[in-house]
């Protein structure tokens, strides 16, 4: 792979990190979190595979089972995100340029369940 194509396959990891982060935020008062942290690995460019990874803590007034489908719910958010933007990558209509994947990003997120 070219380092373009790296740069690409980073800039989709960077946003997809940034909209799970608030994926989550949506769904939990900022005032319950203790710790939030969502990081999108790439664990291999040339298949473009990623790895998603959340760690959240959380008050105890919330239960673990409600938390933990947060996590998938999140994680699966994520993923189909991924996914989509590498389909519109892959197409040709973004170049893979940060604004644009951000912008389609945005997109995405209005309505995730019609791009599944």
């Amino acid at each position: 792979m070219s380092s373009h194509e790296n740069n690409v396959l980073l800039n989709v990891s960077i946003v997809a990190a940034s909209h799970i982060h608030e994926y989550i935020l949506k769904r939990i008062s900022v005032k319950r979190l203790r710790k939030l942290n969502v990081r999108v690995d790439i664990i291999d460019f040339e298949k473009r595979t990623f790895e998603i990874d959340i760690d959240v803590e959380c008050d105890l007034g919330i239960k673990q089972e409600v938390l933990n489908k947060l996590v998938n719910d999140a994680s699966e958010y994520g993923f189909n995100l991924i996914k989509y933007l590498l389909e519109k990558i892959d197409n040709g209509e973004i170049a893979g340029t940060i604004d644009e994947i951000e912008r389609t990003a945005r997109k995405f997120r209005q309505n995730p369940y019609s791009h599944t």
